[in-house]
């Protein structure tokens, strides 16, 4: 299991905008985050060896459990704060709960009334969801230990250069996250921060020469859906007012509109998107600019959300004009963002731009998903029996992953550490490039 940090490219910000949201000033940024020691052991039995990543919540280290002949596991040691110490608690008790559901279907011969069909048979994986192996304190952090998963979508882009999965792809690896979803949602809970970061392979990534490139991908489709401390019990009728990091935040978040799961539905067809193009559907830290967006990518905000923005008074409506029935773009844009807003495209031909042409099935899912009124998007199970999951795959197994296009990790890593050995080291892309070899051929 693993956090990831973002690269400077612009593509988004990397603070995370949860329920808490994020400590924003310098003198805080470690305040209450464990200091390991060299050799340090977390609960007399879990070994420290490498930092995996870190966020607002705490931080993530890669341990050999001692007492299970030194089997890799990743350690989430909460920050000793209050806040942060009760929302450690509500996540392990959501964990908790995830586990013994599936545990309570698995035995039940997949036949229990909790779970759909689709994902029925993937719950001896704790159904695409995180799977906590134990929890305990350590000098007041709360820690939760999980298994060593793979590297998450997001390093998967980075590895490729944020170059997109092909269709089968998506596809497959689209599927598989939104088991968890699911399941989650079964539950009774939204997970309010789907995007990139959060959702892992299960496996170590491997290298496979496809044409004339090399390509990084799981070592299977499944992945596994993580980092549930956000979550909002639907029955909860106290919700917190920010929810979802940014590129991935539904309308109704902004407009002060009541939310659902299908707030976790929105979410999930951003991350659809990026895993096909590379890019980052809503390129923009302004929340107007984002509501613009919006409308250049769907159309008009229809009647009936503009009628729910009157009743709950959102404090974005003056910058929507009534007689037009359009957001008004802010006068003082950076050129980034006015790029960044102009080079949108509806929908239809942002999906050409990327080569798709007019992928019917691909773009009707995408459109259900982003719906600008929340009460017209699909649930999980409406989502996985439309049409674009059930075409057959347009590649061969053998070329997407497999067969004699496979190349041995080890020597790939040789081969692309030499090629970046002549890299000059002032190119202004060589930092990411170097992170990018790490995430595949390092410590994961």
């Amino acid at each position: 299991m693993a956090l990831s940090s973002r690269p400077n490219t612009g593509r988004r910000s990397s603070a995370r905008s949860g329920a808490l949201g994020p400590d924003t000033s310098t003198q805080n940024l470690e305040e209450g985050h464990i200091n390991p020691g060299p050799n340090e052991v977390l609960g007399g039995r879990y070994a420290i060896f490498a930092r995996l990543g870190h966020g607002t919540f705490g931080r993530v280290y890669a341990c050999y459990d001692k007492s299970r002949d030194d089997t890799e596991v990743a350690v989430k040691v909460i920050r000793a704060i209050d806040r942060y110490t009760a929302a450690g608690k509500a996540e392990e008790a959501v964990l908790n709960k995830i586990k013994q559901a599936a545990k309570k279907a698995q035995h039940a011969g997949y036949s229990s009334n909790l779970m759909n069909s689709y994902y029925a048979k993937l719950c001896w994986n704790n159904c695409n969801l995180a799977y906590l192996e134990r929890s305990f304190q350590h000098n007041n952090h709360v820690c939760l230990v999980f298994p060593k998963y793979g590297i998450s979508l997001l390093d998967l882009l980075k590895a490729n250069n944020f170059r997109g999965f092909n269709i089968d792809w998506t596809r497959e690896l689209s599927r598989s996250f939104m088991v968890g979803v699911g399941f989650l949602h079964d539950l009774g809970y939204i997970h309010t921060d789907i995007k990139l970061e959060n959702i892992l392979s299960r496996e170590k990534p491997r290298a496979t020469r496809v044409r004339d490139r090399i390509f990084v991908h799981p070592s299977g489709a499944e992945l596994v859906l993580i980092d549930l401390g956000s979550s909002v019990r639907l029955s909860d009728h106290r919700r917190p007012s920010l929810v979802c990091t940014r590129q991935y935040r539904p309308p109704e978040a902004y407009l002060g509109l009541p939310f659902d799961q299908t707030l976790d539905i929105w979410s999930c067809g951003c991350v659809i998107f990026e895993i096909l193009t590379g890019r980052t559907l809503f390129r923009t830290h302004n929340s107007v600019v984002h509501l613009c967006m919006m409308e250049r990518l769907l159309g008009p905000m229809p009647d009936a959300v503009i009628e729910q923005m009157d009743i709950y008074n959102s404090k974005y409506q003056e910058f929507f004009c009534r007689a037009k029935k359009s957001w008004s773009l802010p006068t003082d844009l950076d050129p980034q963002e006015r790029r960044h807003y102009e080079e949108l495209l509806p929908l239809e031909r942002e999906i050409d731009k990327y080569g798709y042409g007019y992928h019917t099935s691909l773009i009707h899912l995408l459109r259900v998903m982003l719906s600008w009124d929340a009460r017209k998007r699909f649930s999980v199970p409406e989502c996985m029996a439309h049409p674009f999951f059930e075409e057959e795959p347009r590649e061969s197994k053998q070329t997407q992953t497999s067969g004699r296009n496979a190349v041995d990790d080890q020597n790939i890593g040789t081969l692309v550490r030499d090629l970046l050995s002549a890299v000059d080291r002032s190119h202004p892309r060589y930092n990411d490039l170097k992170n990018a070899v790490d995430i595949v051929f390092g410590i994961n």
